[in-house]
């Protein structure tokens, strides 16, 4: 393999399947560089992890880009187990405010630093809670995230553009978008067990009633789409 592809710099076997809550497996290194640090480029964003100690599938990118191109600038999405975040941030770049969260401390770690990397730290908030947790939280934790900010996301301007009809060089103004007061989607991408974490949906907004109160108002207030990936047995 290492002759025949010259970009490849490590060669690995699976040591055991998939097993552990983190959904990470063992492996043995068959040749080349004793190093599982790698840099992955999907959803037009730069990923970086060691692939491990976190779970990553690059036939899982087509997934990806469908979820992310439902959500909507300004809405707000619960990615409940993010991993390294190849829905959050590329929906971040997209100015969909996410709360990022993966209870794998390496994934948290990685996560972290491809916010950081991919300049969505405006617009993705990462996270470390186990899942139902996280859940149970959410609402709470999006009106910290909006009181914090006064309600708004601030985009700085100063980028260089050329006008297309006037062919001068202008720069981009700063914009204010607002933080939503409820969520759009939550996304749950543990197909082993997401849904045992379903019921946890169940009565969200009524464990929070004054947040009830608040978003029950709003004119545009509706219930979010749950997206529950989940294996099919035959």
């Amino acid at each position: 393999i290492l002759d025949k592809n010259s970009k490849i710099e490590t060669v690995v076997d699976k040591v055991d399947s998939i097993a552990t809550k983190f959904r990470t497996f063992q492996m043995r290194i068959l040749a080349g560089k004793p190093d599982l640090l790698v840099e992955q480029r999907e959803s037009n964003c730069k990923f970086t992890f060691d692939f491990s100690k976190v779970y990553w599938n690059s036939r899982l990118h087509t997934e990806h880009e469908r979820l992310i191109s439902r959500f909507q600038p300004g809405e707000c999405v619960g990615d409940v187990f993010a991993g390294v975040g190849p829905f959050s941030v590329p929906a971040g770049k997209k100015k969909v405010i996410v709360l990022s969260n993966d209870l794998n401390p390496e994934s948290f770690k990685y996560m972290k630093q491809n916010i950081i990397d991919n300049k969505v730290g405006s617009f993705v908030k990462p996270l470390n809670y186990d899942g139902r947790e996280f859940i149970n939280k959410s609402p709470k934790l999006l009106e910290e995230w909006y009181n914090e900010n006064n309600g708004t996301i601030v985009v700085p301007g100063g980028k260089k553009y050329k006008d297309t009809k006037t062919g001068e060089t202008k720069k981009t103004e700063a914009k204010e978008i607002e933080i939503p007061q409820y969520f759009h989607h939550y996304v749950m991408n543990l197909p082993d067990s997401a849904l045992s974490f379903l019921d946890e949906f169940v009565g969200l907004y009524s464990r929070h009633p004054q947040i009830a109160a608040v978003i029950q108002n709003q004119p545009n207030f509706k219930l979010a789409w749950i997206h529950c990936h989940c294996f099919e047995k035959y």
